[in-house]
């Protein structure tokens, strides 16, 4: 199952002894996939089947650190926000609560970008319990699709544009976060390790949040996501895109296909993912609509807060 719920058979091969730093891993089982999104410079992906064989481990991006280990008591004196986590289909999810009395049990999955996702059923079963407190923290709704999983983009759907003032995860809150609902499940994502690091202790079934401010409070404030882009046929085509944002008001809208940058044609959605994008600069659009008709757009590429 990927990060959208969609499901299906894939290739399980066991490899050779792999070496991490230090560390040679045996017996290590793989699953093969056919990404639907190449050209990101990723050759595989290493899953919490590393934590579940019993190694410690520490992510301090700050640092450019990744720490192995097989000694239980080597992170013994840091301190840390623990969680205790659960194992559902041996990936762990951690308890998190978004609005007021309302809490659930979280995917912890650094293949997200994000820092936090809700999952539409989550939401509504946040406002069956907390009423117009949940209603308070949409700030748009848009027809769309933004998660792209192994399998493909997640169907379209209603999406809802959320603010929320407060979350609350590992005894730690987050404060000013805007997510969006996703058709997949709620998840933090690897968006938490740019506010701190992550030490994860098997033994004690728990993952513990370290911030770089060292404060019981991080203020995230980060910006909307105005647009998203999804594979359509194999080409870049606008998935998602908020009404208030610039991009719509620029004139993108949900379900055009980008066919040129400037002078370049676009001929797949692996072309656009790695075109050379220079922040501040300004790029001249080519997008065809639904019933074929292409007009231009002049966008300049802001960096995401």
């Amino acid at each position: 199952q990927d990060a959208t719920g969609a499901m299906d058979t894939v290739q399980l091969v066991t490899l050779p002894p792999i070496t991490l730093g230090q560390l040679t891993l045996t017996g290590c089982q793989a699953t093969i996939h056919r990404r639907p999104v190449a050209g990101r410079n990723i050759d595989g992906i290493v899953g919490f089947d590393l934590i579940n064989r019993g190694l410690s481990a520490k992510i301090d991006v700050h640092n450019r650190l990744l720490i192995l280990t097989d000694r239980k008591d080597f992170f013994r004196n840091e301190q840390a926000f623990p969680a205790r986590y659960k194992l559902r289909y041996h990936v762990p999810y951690v308890k998190v609560s978004p609005a007021g009395r309302y809490k659930e049990y979280t995917l912890f999955d650094t293949g997200s970008r994000s820092l936090y996702g809700m999952s539409r059923q989550s939401f509504d079963a946040c406002r069956a319990k907390t009423g117009a407190e949940a209603d308070s923290l949409i700030e748009g709704r848009s027809l769309g699709r933004h998660a792209i999983g192994h399998f493909g983009s997640e169907r379209l759907s209603e999406v809802l544009f959320l603010h929320l003032q407060r979350l609350s995860a590992f005894n730690h809150v987050f404060s000013d976060v805007h997510t969006l609902t996703t058709q997949g499940e709620s998840h933090l994502g690897a968006g938490l390790l740019n506010y701190g690091a992550v030490i994860f202790l098997p033994h004690k079934k728990r993952i513990c949040f370290q911030p770089y401010n060292q404060q019981v409070q991080t203020t995230v404030g980060n910006r909307q996501l105005d647009i998203a882009f999804v594979p359509e046929g194999g080409m870049p085509s606008v998935g998602l895109i908020w009404e208030q944002g610039e991009p719509y008001r620029l004139g993108f809208r949900q379900g055009d296909i980008i066919t040129k940058i400037d002078d370049t044609p676009i001929l797949s959605f692996t072309q656009f993912v790695t075109y050379p994008f220079v922040i501040g600069r300004e790029y001249l659009f080519t997008v065809k609509d639904a019933r074929g008709f292409s007009r231009q757009i002049r966008w300049t590429r802001l960096k995401n807060r």
